[in-house]
């Protein structure tokens, strides 16, 4: 990943740019990672899940 995230918007076009280039779905990415789906759908979506 060539990308810097300096914005959650920088963040949430890069992660989505990293799983399609790896043809990770979000509940995929959310397993290697440890965290739940929706903390992805979150980060991608830039809302704070509260």
């Amino acid at each position: 990943m060539d990308q810097i995230a300096r914005t959650t918007k920088d963040l949430s076009q890069a992660l989505r740019a990293a799983c399609k280039a790896k043809g990770l779905t979000q509940a995929e990415l959310a397993a290697r990672a440890g965290v739940w789906q929706r903390t992805v759908s979150n980060i991608e979506t830039g809302t704070s899940g509260a």
